[in-house]
């Protein structure tokens, strides 16, 4: 063999090795390395380790298991390796795939504390939302393109997740909710309600979802009133945002209705009525019937806690709105009974208000959609009717059932032998096969099935 010969062999087998090692590598780190030293390379901001620790989570066969340590003892470390990155660019391409690793564990309650524990939200995850703005604004990317920002805000909706469900007296603070408090309580709250009137695409998303969260908490609903929440909620709803986000706009504009005063004072004034009109009329136009269902629910509150010395200026305000008019469209409409039944009290409750031009205008919109109303309203008795007609057959049929079990089964044995007798007295049979007690309609449905399953012994 030749000295080129032989160079060339020496180099291809080094350049394979070097391959090898870096594949074998590559390979401990996204899928082989132990807990421990992807934990410890994450917290000292190495990527390749917060990739392979992302692997693992991902991985269908120990997924649980490796998310409840992760969530247990892994959070401080993630935190620890996203701050090394936050003042770097390096952070557009780490910070997505730290804080994929916190939304995983964020379902976890424990998850969720030690994200809180160790201030995550207001350390972390806020600033990471703040250097992703700031890059959006140094580019030409839309909001929706970014990576960073939609993970930092999936991230935080997740984090701050408190369920509608667990909140049943005010006052109340759910298990899991310390981050929440956290966001409404930071120093940079407001800049982040703010965002609700500049925000758009998946990121808005998640925005309204985690101020609907905050909402949810009586502390947080007055944190918003403070932050003027109001006009960012009214500039995102005028706006093209999606259904989903609405939708939560109106659940935080419902939940600062009943918590706080200042809000209802807010919302009382002059022409703000009118505003009320605009989204009723929207959502009826798009059958978003969980925003009818809250819009309503925030009229009525605000009409029946509005202090009694304002609240004939309120009716006179409402009764020069369309709001009446919209309120009879609805009930005429092929909506959820509910809804409808929700516009026929508020305008019981108009009627009842003791103002000559409101109640005027409540009897002039009932009589002009007087006709759809009562078309709807047949709708729902035939429906009733129907429904109650199929209730009563299923009833019928399992006592029948019942009926033949246990009185008339005993008897059928000896009917095959009864074919060749004529089957001369059939009213004794009605006593021994249970039909006493049945009505005429009941014994021929119950003679029919015995028919159809012994028909070949009884000889019919």
């Amino acid at each position: 063999m030749s000295d080129w010969t032989s160079k060339v062999v020496t180099v291809g087998a080094a350049g394979f090795a070097a391959a090898y090692v870096g594949s074998a590598v590559r390979s401990y780190w996204a899928s082989g390395a132990p807990l421990r030293d992807l934990l410890k390379g994450v917290r000292e901001g190495d990527k390749k380790s917060f990739d392979g620790l992302l692997e693992k989570l991902e991985r269908q066969d120990k997924e649980k298991e490796i998310r409840e340590r992760v969530a247990s003892y892994g959070i401080k470390h993630v935190l620890a390796g996203l701050t090394k990155h936050l003042k770097e660019d390096s952070i557009k391409s780490v910070g997505p795939v730290g804080l994929r690793i916190l939304y995983r564990c964020s379902d976890l309650e424990i998850g969720r504390d030690n994200i809180a524990a160790y201030n995550g939200v207001t350390h972390v995850i806020l600033p990471i939302i703040q250097r992703a703005l700031n890059f959006l604004r140094e580019t030409d990317i839309g909001p929706s393109n970014s990576d960073l920002l939609r993970r930092s805000g999936e991230c935080l909706a997740a984090c701050c997740n408190v369920s509608e469900k667990k909140v049943r007296f005010p006052g109340d603070v759910p298990a899991g909710s310390k981050s929440t408090l956290q966001l409404l309580r930071s120093k940079n709250f407001k800049l982040f309600v703010a965002q609700l009137s500049d925000a758009s695409g998946s990121f808005l998303d998640h925005l309204s979802s985690t101020l609907c969260s905050v909402a949810q908490l009586e502390e947080g609903a007055h944190a918003l009133q403070a932050a003027g929440a109001l006009q960012h909620i009214a500039t995102a709803l005028a706006g093209k945002a999606s259904r989903d986000t609405k939708d939560n706009l109106v659940i935080i504009l419902r939940s600062m209705v009943a918590s706080d005063s200042a809000t209802r004072a807010q919302l009382t004034e002059a022409n703000q009525m009118s505003k009320f009109s605009f989204l009723v009329q929207a959502a009826t136009a798009n059958r978003a019937e969980r925003q009818l269902s809250d819009l309503i629910t925030v009229l009525t509150t605000l009409f029946e806690k509005c202090p009694k010395h304002k609240r004939d200026s309120l009716a006179s305000q409402i009764a020069e709105t369309s709001l009446c008019d919209d309120l009879a469209i609805i009930c005429g409409m092929d909506v959820d009974k509910t809804i409808r039944t929700l516009c026929d009290e508020l305008l019981t409750t108009f009627l009842n208000a003791e103002n000559r031009n409101l109640e005027d205008t409540v009897r002039q919109a009932v009589a002009v959609h007087k006709t759809a109303i009562e078309q709807q309203k047949n709708k729902d008795r035939e429906r009733e009717a129907k429904l109650r007609a199929q209730q009563q057959a299923r009833l019928g049929r399992q006592q029948l059932m019942q009926q033949m079990g246990m009185g008339g089964m005993g008897g059928m044995g000896g009917m095959g032998g009864m074919g060749g007798m004529g089957m001369p007295g059939m009213g004794g049979m009605e006593d021994d096969m249970g039909m006493g007690g049945m009505s005429p309609d009941q014994q021929q449905e119950m003679l029919q099935m015995l028919a159809m399953m012994g028909g070949g012994g009884m000889g019919m």
